[in-house]
């Protein structure tokens, strides 16, 4: 099984990993997919939020410890040797099923992996579905916490593909990556739900995002259309 795989590796891990690694695979393993809520989501049934949550404890639970650790570049290596970010992924997929602390504790252990390990950055700028994934959850997400991580999240990972594709020339594999991403975040429903959730929160900690979108901005060149669309609605530009 995968979780019996987990195990089974956990003696290859680095000694310089702030917890066992056995830790961390048994917290892992509770990201494992949940046959439950594939079937709630499958038969069309949404829960209550206070349902998702109670549902979600044991994961929630897990997850926590899981975020901590993803700060750690040693424990980040090791997670993202063992599968994580598809693990985070197939829940982030799930949303609708999943209550809104998972989907932050998610979208946050992502962004920690992505900031502190290059590998994870660039093995999710390649993953095949994820612009479309993230463009759709912002689009949706009402939740201000798990937008504060996918704000965190994506800016991380487009200033890692611009700087990527700065370094190339128009219509390398960089550059490709980069337009990719930028077509799904560049959708209007998209930026029209980031725009208006950021023009009417309080929160400091997704207010903080509007200087981040201009420092965006520098990573490309105006020739970039649909990032700067995308930085120009994460600074408000279009808004002041």
């Amino acid at each position: 099984s995968a979780a019996s795989d987990l195990e089974a590796s956990a003696s290859a891990a680095s000694a310089s990993m702030l917890v066992e690694p056995t830790f961390i695979l048994m917290h892992m393993r509770t990201l494992l997919p949940d046959p439950e809520a594939a079937h709630a989501q499958a038969a069309d049934a949404p829960l209550s939020p206070s349902t998702l949550q109670d549902r979600d404890a044991h994961v929630i639970e897990a997850g926590e410890s899981l975020w901590d650790l993803s700060a750690d570049r040693d424990s980040a290596a090791f997670m993202r040797g063992h599968g994580i970010m598809s693990l985070l992924l197939e829940k982030l997929c799930g949303a609708r099923v999943h209550s809104a602390r998972l989907m932050e504790i998610c979208a946050g252990t992502a962004a920690n992996l992505v900031a502190v390990d290059p590998p994870s950055s660039e093995a999710l700028l390649a993953t095949k579905n994820a612009p479309q994934l993230f463009g759709a959850l912002l689009a949706r997400t009402t939740d201000a916490p798990t937008l504060s991580e996918l704000l965190r999240l994506l800016s991380a990972l487009l200033a890692d593909a611009a700087r990527a594709a700065s370094v190339h020339k128009a219509g390398s594999a960089a550059a490709s990556l980069l337009s990719r991403w930028l077509e799904s975040l560049g959708e209007k429903a998209c930026l029209a739900a980031l725009a208006f959730f950021m023009n009417n929160t309080l929160r400091s900690d997704v207010l903080v995002f509007r200087g981040r979108g201009k420092r965006l901005s520098s990573c490309v060149g105006k020739s970039h259309f649909n990032f700067c669309r995308f930085c120009v609605s994460l600074s408000l530009f279009s808004l002041v």
